[in-house]
């Protein structure tokens, strides 16, 4: 009689359509929030006055859920990570980390040395330097910083995840 030998067990499809979930959410985050940041630079329709056509609050409303609520899922999934997913993971917060500490100080020396250099002529400078007052120089309240920087991270993380995946495919 031939000896029992335990079959390897099938890799189960469900794991794989995970794995490949994970990195198709990702995608669909970078695509809203790419959208989503380049309403900075093409204002819609009603943004101006404050009300918005029914066809923008319908573009928005997905793309909002899209850019905000899906990253913070893909953040703390990680039953949804592979090893390769879970090392970009890891690779990507070291990056976010930096930047949480070397922007704001990359912010402010720019914000000081434009405003050294002011001269109200109206060239370049002085563009740069009303830019960067009107950046930095906002009046927040709690919610509103709070909101901002939550949203700084989100975008950052689902961007950097991003370069670092293509990073490495290359």
């Amino acid at each position: 009689m031939k000896a029992a030998t335990s079959p390897v067990p099938p890799t189960k499809p469900y794991k794989q359509f995970k794995y490949r979930f994970y990195f198709w959410l990702m995608d669909a985050a970078t695509v809203a929030i790419l959208a989503g940041l380049a309403t900075l630079v093409w204002p819609l329709p009603g943004d101006i006055d404050g009300y918005s056509p029914l066809w923008v609050q319908i573009v928005m409303w997905p793309l909002a859920f899209m850019a905000g609520v899906v990253p913070v899922f893909l953040i703390t999934a990680s039953f949804m990570r592979d090893d390769y997913a879970d090392g970009i993971w890891r690779r990507t917060m070291m990056v976010i980390g930096v930047l949480a500490a070397v922007v704001p100080l990359v912010l402010n020396t720019a914000y000081r040395i434009t405003a050294t250099l002011y001269t109200p002529d109206g060239g370049i400078i002085h563009r740069a330097y009303y830019q960067f007052y009107y950046f930095i120089e906002q009046d927040l309240n709690a919610r509103a910083g709070m909101v901002g920087a939550w949203l700084a991270f989100i975008m950052a993380f689902v961007i950097v995840f991003q370069i670092l995946r293509w990073k490495d495919s290359r």
